[in-house]
C-alpha cells in the first residue's frame, strides 16, 4: 500500500468496519497521514541524491561534516563524495582512507608507502596523474585535510606529478638471404703431362713442386 494515498479503514479487520465510530477515526487517520506522506518524502536524501542540486548538496556535506568537500567541485563530484564519506570514515588512519580522500581530491590519483618506493620509514607520497588539479591555491587546504585523514604516524614526503605522453615509433624488418661457397685446397698436385724429346740431344722432365726443370744429356 502507497502511504500517500493510505486508506486506513481497509485495514481495520472486518468486525469493525460495521462500527460508524471506526470508519469515521479510520477516514480521519488517512486524511492525516497521506500529506505527512509527502513530507517524509523530503527527508530521503541518499536515495534521492541524483535530484538534489547544488546548496541541498553543499548543505548535506555540511551537515555530514564531510571536511574534505568543496563547494566547487562538480554536481557529478559532489555526489561522489557524499556518497563515499561514510567508508572514508569507518578508515580514518588508514592508508586506504588517504587513497580515498586523494581520488575525491585530484581525481586518478593514488598513494605509495615507502617501502614500495624505497624510501624512509613511515613515509608516503602521493602520484598525480593529472598536475592541473594541483596549485597553490588548494594546496594548504589539501595539507590540512590530509592530516586530519592520515595517521599521526604517518608524514607525506613529497607530490609527484606524473606526466605520460606518447611517442610514435616505427620499426621496420626485412629478411636478406646471403650464400656462399668457399673453396679450401689442402694439397696441390700439377697434372701437367711430361714432356719428352728424343729427336735431339736434351730431354725435359717437369715434376710437382720442383723449382726448374731438369734437363738430362742423352
Amino acid at each position: 500500500m502507497n502511504l500517500e494515498n493510505i486508506d486506513i479503514k481497509k485495514l481495520l479487520p472486518l468486525f469493525m468496519r460495521a462500527g460508524e465510530d471506526n470508519c469515521a477515526l479510520a477516514d480521519g487517520l488517512s486524511e492525516v497521514l497521506q500529506p505527512l506522506a509527502q513530507q517524509v518524502k523530503r527527508l530521503s536524501t541518499w536515495d534521492q541524491l541524483g535530484m538534489l542540486g547544488n546548496a541541498e548538496l553543499d548543505a548535506l556535506a555540511a551537515e555530514l561534516n564531510i571536511f574534505w568537500y568543496n563547494s566547487d567541485y562538480s554536481l557529478e563530484k559532489k555526489r561522489a563524495t557524499i556518497l563515499n564519506s561514510d567508508k572514508i570514515y569507518m578508515k580514518l588512519g588508514t592508508v586506504g582512507a588517504v587513497a580515498d580522500v586523494v581520488n575525491d581530491i585530484f581525481g586518478g590519483a593514488r598513494v605509495e608507502e615507502w617501502f614500495n618506493y624505497g624510501g624512509q620509514p613511515h613515509y608516503f607520497r602521493i602520484i598525480v596523474d593529472n598536475p592541473s588539479s594541483m596549485s597553490k591555491e588548494n594546496e594548504a587546504k589539501f595539507l590540512q585535510i590530509l592530516e586530519r585523514v592520515k595517521r599521526k604516524s604517518q608524514w607525506l614526503e613529497n607530490v609527484v606529478n606524473e606526466i605520460l605522453a606518447g611517442i610514435p615509433m616505427y620499426i621496420g624488418a626485412t629478411v636478406a638471404v646471403h650464400k656462399s661457397l668457399s673453396v679450401r685446397v689442402d694439397v696441390w698436385q700439377d697434372h701437367t703431362p711430361d714432356i719428352g724429346i728424343n729427336a735431339g740431344l736434351a730431354f725435359s722432365t717437369r715434376q710437382a713442386g720442383s723449382e726448374s726443370p731438369k734437363i738430362s744429356i742423352q
